[in-house]
């Protein structure tokens, strides 16, 4: 009865788990440039602990995982690792039934990444009696267009000037695929040409002077075509040419006890005008913005080389016709040669007539004027033009003038004195002679009821070719004196003609 074979053995039942994963970001969009963060969450479902589950997870083709990290946040489980940065192999160990593993993984997703983001985690476990579970994936993300960002731009244009830039130089797209650039409205004081890719031409309106504006659309053509609208304020201004002249004056270089440093009796006596001499003189006419230039009591205190002698009178000419006058200034000229502006010290400013360039001239009220030869390059940056240069060519009306466009005095060119009738001739004798002028004025004057040859005219006069600030027809130091000895000894004077009328290297006005 006691047969062994009668009794069973205890069963053990076999270990068996079933594990499955789901991966998502939640969304089904993502940003070029930006960062993108998905879950994988591994589950045990049992009914037995899972004793070695491995997660592999690889980063999507062109993207890099920049960090994730692991929590049990059901069950039990053993984390080979809690967090690390690229692609991962991990290790899940003695996983309770239920137990819930929770991985967070952070994608960069480069700026220029175009295409779907798609990649797929793989899970194994040797005691899984289905491998192939079918929520182990997520579906692919597809990139959303973001719209572009358009920037309001300044620029500055000379009046007269032609501006051409883009407007999409500092606007953004990123995500594209290309911009696209419309006019919404003006400008209102100009003409534009405004292309597709923002590139654009802009011309003020003739003698328009101030601000203005237009307004333009900016498109990324994306999927949907975003746009976003920007103001572009240009500000059209006169344009200002920077000249240095130099020039001597003949009458002021009299009596300066040698050298080439002018006398400037005229700034001591206080005869120099504050406002500029030539508006209304005959033979000067102011163009452009020239004419009115003043000056303060102040500019006339410097008693050292440059120190004021007096105004000058300088001309910019047209490059295709040396006749045709532009633009000019009243300037100062110091004892040492500079002309400056109205400061006493800066450069002479043209204001108004465009970079290119121009024949310069330089003129006195009673002295003869003298022209470069060929244009010169002006800019915003100082040219200078040095007039007193006797190794520089000058420009002359009449072929036997050539060299002698204006005295030499010491070494360096001057510019004749004695134009006391505004003809442009110096003569001695004859005919509208200068002498005859001066000699009026003593006459005439309110102070010589006795009408003396010998009387003395103080003042700022034309008839003071020596600029000391008085006119003299006879006696030591006249005026009258210096007219004939430029004229009549004058190299171009070879009889020694006191009726020869030495002539200013100007062109001619048209029609004369």
């Amino acid at each position: 009865p006691d047969c062994p074979d009668c009794t069973d053995g205890p069963d053990t039942p076999d270990e068996v788990s079933d594990i499955t994963t789901v991966k998502t970001n939640n969304t089904t969009t993502y940003v070029p440039g930006t960062t993108v963060p998905y879950t994988i969450t591994v589950t045990n479902n049992g009914p037995s602990a899972a004793s070695s589950v491995t997660v592999a997870d690889m980063a999507p083709a062109g993207t890099t995982i920049s960090s994730w990290t692991a929590v049990v946040t059901t069950g039990t489980a053993t984390l080979a690792n809690a967090s690390g940065t690229g692609d991962f192999s991990e290790l899940i160990t003695n996983m309770s039934n239920g137990a819930v593993v929770t991985y967070t993984v952070n994608v960069d997703v480069p700026a220029d990444f175009t295409g779907g983001l798609t990649n797929t985690v793989v899970v194994t476990n040797p005691e899984d009696p289905t491998p192939d579970c079918p929520d182990c994936t997520d579906g692919p993300d597809t990139s959303i267009n973001l719209p572009p960002d358009a920037v309001n731009d300044m620029f500055t244009v000379i009046s007269g000037g032609t501006l051409t830039g883009s407007v999409v130089a500092n606007d953004d797209s990123t995500d594209g695929p290309f911009t696209q650039v419309t006019l919404i409205g003006g400008p209102f004081n100009g003409t534009l040409s405004l292309n597709l890719d923002g590139s654009f031409t802009y011309m003020p309106n003739a003698g328009y002077l101030g601000t203005d504006v237009f307004q333009y659309n900016y498109c990324d053509g994306g999927t949907p075509n975003l746009c976003d609208a920007a103001i572009v304020t240009i500000t059209v201004s006169e344009n200002v040419l920077q000249l240095r002249p130099r020039a001597l004056l003949q009458g002021a270089l009299l009596g300066n006890g040698g050298g080439l440093i002018m006398r400037d009796d005229l700034r001591t006596e206080g005869y120099i005008p504050t406002v500029e001499p030539y508006s209304g003189l005959a033979s000067f006419e102011h163009r452009g913005s020239g004419g009115g230039e003043s000056i303060s009591a102040s500019v006339l205190t410097d008693n050292g080389q440059d120190a004021i002698v007096d105004w000058v009178f300088v001309e910019l000419r047209s490059a295709s016709d040396s006749a045709q006058v532009i633009a000019t200034r009243s300037a100062l000229l110091q004892r040492d040669g500079d002309i400056v502006d109205t400061d006493g010290s800066s450069a002479l400013q043209f204001v108004g007539p465009l970079d290119g360039s121009y024949f310069v001239s330089v003129r006195h009220r009673n002295h003869l004027g003298a022209m470069t030869s060929s244009p010169v390059a002006l800019s915003s940056v100082p040219a200078v033009v040095d007039f007193t240069d006797t190794g520089s060519d000058f420009y002359h009306r009449i072929p036997q003038f050539d060299g002698f466009e204006q005295a030499v005095v010491e070494g360096a060119y001057a510019l004749y004195l004695g134009n006391t009738n505004f003809n442009g001739q110096v003569n001695y004798a004859g005919q509208s002679n200068d002498p005859d002028i001066n000699y009026q004025a003593i006459i005439n004057a309110v102070g010589n009821p006795g009408q003396l040859q010998s009387y003395i005219l103080s003042g700022y006069r034309a008839t003071d070719v020596n600029l000391d600030g008085i006119t003299k027809y006879t006696g030591f130091n006249n005026d009258v004196d210096p007219i004939f000895n430029v004229s009549v000894p004058s190299p171009l004077n070879s009889s020694n003609i006191v009726t020869f009328n030495l002539i200013e290297q100007l062109p001619l006005p048209a029609g004369e």
